[in-house]
């Protein structure tokens, strides 16, 4: 019984899965298409949909039987970063995208999240279905060795692939090894309903009630996923801003469409458990796109741009999270066309693309904001602002291109008198300039018998591994500098991006009054932080320490995860402490509290950010003035999470609780958080 409800929810969240995925992805299509800014980023963004959404369609064909948990997980995946593309795609086809431009200060960044999304929805798909495949030719073989009763049959109809043949037996399957022996089993009786069904019969049954309810399930994803990529597609029809970018985000939502259509259309048996999964993450993938779509095609887009300073980023986001649905149902539908799409999802090609996008996009924009401050300066008087804004972000340097290197000392400039802004036992911290950007200095301050050239070379080596972390949600290293390179006590600066309002506990313990629309914003920024760290490498990455204390907070209450740059150079440079402070037990998972030897693991690292989450909802600090004894007892036996405040949105709330479970496997992922807050975020802006 317990199977055959597993199953039944199986089938049904697939279903919603893939027609969530297909909705997202006609609205991210139709969205695209009315970008009137970034249109160039728009169009490949969607051109990677659409790959996708073919992908999916082809999943959608073999049925939920054949469609594994993988599969769907990678689908339900898909979903969210398809939503989240939409949101993004839809931030550019509104009449105030120009406005939306001006505050989004890292729409490049937010459009290479969505298509890094993609590209792994691309690749978990494909990976996954190339293991089905693998599985399936498995059982193939089993039913051949196994001498079963019903070896008479066409081995593929034996196994429940194909239907009984008409009139004719077709040939047997060519055996992957040597042949069987001549014997052959008697035929299988048919049971008369007297007699006890045979274990075999009562197998064929249960696997035939299975494999029904299983594709329920599927077909109940497949139809809201259809529906949000038609809104998708609808949307981008109407952008004002980002048309390119968002475009590209509806060709791709077209592309995971076509996929899921395929999974669709598939025989029931063809569809496995991981499909399902897929699908539901999918769905959940194109509601983000959607909502980022609908920025850009709204009547208000100007004022939007204005308010946010992340569009670039969110379109990036949502293409990775795209990706990663496609790369997941590609290779399970084992298609003739699928190379043809995989060069939608190509490194490569996708990076040159999104660049020549972003070019033209950019070009069109400065087009766009002429046109626009030509009409409204005559009779607009807060047009002045704007145009103060605009031409600040055009010419204000970008600090994505400065490079991480040794830095000569004629290259900073102190304030005079310096200015020292923090001490710690080790260092000391001025405000200073750097090619024109502010900066924080850390200049180590005991003595150190470390050798220039030893430093140089932990730095060298640790560089190369900072370059896969940048990210607008994390503190940007801009190098280290040696004075008095040659003389018998050098002094080591590491300079280091400078955030005016200091730690995110710093800023909480204030008192500032924050809206829920800032609060909700400040916990996406940090999450996307969480993100890039959790993402990048294929090793399982992690923090290792996150608390309020590890994020700071720049202009405009923009976060930003720290705490972990150049730690091995760092490590070269100060003499260690003897007096370790020992971390509190407030940031620690019931898993770590019941068993200190737990291995720590991103899931730990989540309920961790889930206390972060918790403190920028109630400006709180967590478990203030518990033992640790209390802290053990009330978490890790009795399950308890402090209570939000009673007017936290319920969205939020729902994301930050979601954060804490007791149990790490209903927390959730580092992306699908980022995909469902973007979405929290624009229902608050509107």
């Amino acid at each position: 019984m317990k199977a055959y409800k597993d199953v039944t929810r199986h089938n049904v969240d697939l279903t919603k899965i893939l027609s969530l995925t297909f909705s997202l992805c006609n609205t991210i299509y139709t969205i695209a298409e009315k970008a009137t800014a970034n249109k160039e980023v728009c169009q490949q963004l969607v051109q990677r949909v659409k790959a996708l959404e073919g992908l999916v369609r082809t999943i959608e064909r073999q049925g939920p039987g054949q469609i594994s948990s993988t599969v769907v997980s990678a689908l339900s995946e898909l979903s969210c970063t398809l939503g989240s593309a939409s949101d993004l795609v839809k931030t550019f086809s509104k009449t105030n995208s120009v406005k939306k431009f001006i505050g989004c200060t890292r729409q490049e960044h937010k459009f290479s999240q969505v298509n890094e999304k993609l590209t792994q929805s691309f690749q978990i798909l494909s990976g996954a279905l190339q293991i089905e495949q693998g599985n399936m030719l498995s059982k193939v073989w089993e039913v051949v060795s196994e001498k079963r009763q019903d070896e008479q049959q066409p081995l593929p109809r034996a196994i429940g692939l194909l239907p009984p043949p008409p009139d004719q037996t077709p040939p047997p399957m060519p055996m992957p090894v040597a042949d069987p022996p001549a014997q052959t089993a008697p035929p299988m009786p048919m049971p008369t309903g007297n007699e006890e069904p045979t274990s075999v019969f009562a197998l064929s049954l249960r696997t035939a009630a299975r494999i029904q309810l299983h594709y329920q399930v599927i077909m109940d994803f497949i139809e809201p996923i259809l529906s949000i990529a038609s809104q998708i597609y609808t949307l981008v029809e109407t952008v004002k801003a980002n048309k390119k970018r968002c475009r590209r985000v509806s060709d791709r939502v077209r592309a995971l469409e076509d996929l899921v259509r395929s999974i669709k259309g598939r025989e029931r048996a063809e569809n496995s458990a991981d499909v399902e999964t897929v699908l539901t993450e999918l769905s959940i993938t194109l509601q983000s796109a959607q909502e980022l779509i609908e920025k850009y095609a709204s009547s208000n887009w100007v004022k939007r741009i204005l308010k946010s300073s992340s569009h670039g980023d969110e379109f990036d986001s949502v293409n990775d999270r795209l990706n990663d649905a496609y790369q997941v149902l590609s290779v399970c539908l084992q298609v003739e066309q699928g190379n043809l799409l995989f060069r939608v999802f190509e490194q490569g090609s996708r990076e040159k693309d999104d660049a020549t996008d972003q070019k033209e996009d950019e070009e069109e924009l400065k087009k766009l904001l002429v046109e626009y401050m030509k009409v409204q300066e005559e009779t607009l008087e807060s047009l002045r602002n704007d145009v103060k804004q605009i031409m600040e972000m055009l010419n204000k340097p970008s600090i994505a291109k400065e490079d991480i290197r040794m830095i000569k000392p004629d290259e900073l400039q102190y304030d005079h008198p310096k200015t020292l802004f923090m001490t710690t036992s080790t260092s000391e911290v001025y405000k200073g300039q750097y090619h024109g950007f502010t900066v924080a200095i850390k200049r180590y301050t005991e003595p150190m018998n470390t050798r220039p050239r030893e430093v140089k070379s932990v730095f060298d080596k640790e560089v190369q591994t900072m370059k896969r972390f940048e990210s607008p949600n994390i503190l940007r290293i801009f190098g280290i500098c040696v004075q008095d390179e040659d003389g018998p006590s050098p002094q080591f600066l590491i300079i280091m991006e400078y955030c005016e309002k200091g730690s995110l506990r710093q800023v909480l313990d204030s008192g500032c009054k924050l809206s829920w629309t800032t609060k909700a914003r400040m916990c996406l920024d940090a999450a996307q932080g969480l993100y890039r760290l959790h993402q990048t490498e294929e090793k399982t990455k992690v923090h290792g320490c996150i608390d309020s204390s590890k994020f700071l907070v720049a202009a405009g209450f923009r976060v930003k995860l720290g705490g972990f740059e150049l730690a091995k150079t760092e490590t070269s440079l100060k003499k260690s402490s003897k007096d370790k402070k020992s971390r509190s037990l407030c940031y620690s998972c019931p898993q770590t509290l019941a068993d200190i030897n737990h291995k720590y693991s991103k899931e730990c690292e989540m309920y961790s950010f889930g206390i972060v989450l918790w403190e920028i909802a109630t400006c709180k600090r967590p478990f203030k003035d518990w033992t640790d004894k209390d802290i053990y007892q009330k978490v890790s036996k009795e399950k308890f999470k402090e209570d939000l405040l009673g007017d936290c949105p319920e969205a939020l709330g729902d994301l930050i609780n979601a954060c804490r479970a007791h149990d790490g496997f209903q927390r959730p992922s580092a992306g699908v958080l980022v995909d469902k807050l973007r979405c929290v975020v624009a229902q608050l802006e509107q």
